[in-house]
């Protein structure tokens, strides 16, 4: 961004700037899949991740660890973590309760 270099999409994957490259005409359908495996997830756990990514941009690596394991342990043995530990030892898709 400083430099206002401009590169193409598959060097912009190559330095890890994005997690994908898909053709113009592939988008949409890639971005649906990749929305409905995200929301497939606990809502939970999906939040707390947002949240984890958020505050954690500014902290050391000790400190995004222990915010992570902080954000983390509420979660241990509810519902949804219960859920999400049965249904991966059956493979099977596990069944979050939506808010």
């Amino acid at each position: 961004m400083l430099s206002a270099r401009q590169f193409q999409a598959q060097e912009a994957f190559q330095l890890g700037l994005v997690e994908r490259v898909v053709a113009h005409s592939e988008l949409l359908e890639q971005t649906l899949a990749l929305a409905r495996e995200i929301a497939g997830n606990s809502p939970a756990g999906v939040a707390a991740a947002k949240e984890l990514i958020r505050r954690s941009v500014d902290l050391d690596t000790d400190a995004a660890t222990a915010l992570s394991q902080s954000l983390r342990d509420p979660h241990d043995g509810t519902a949804d973590d219960t859920e999400g530990v049965q249904a991966w030892l059956a493979r099977r898709a596990p069944e979050f309760k939506r808010p």
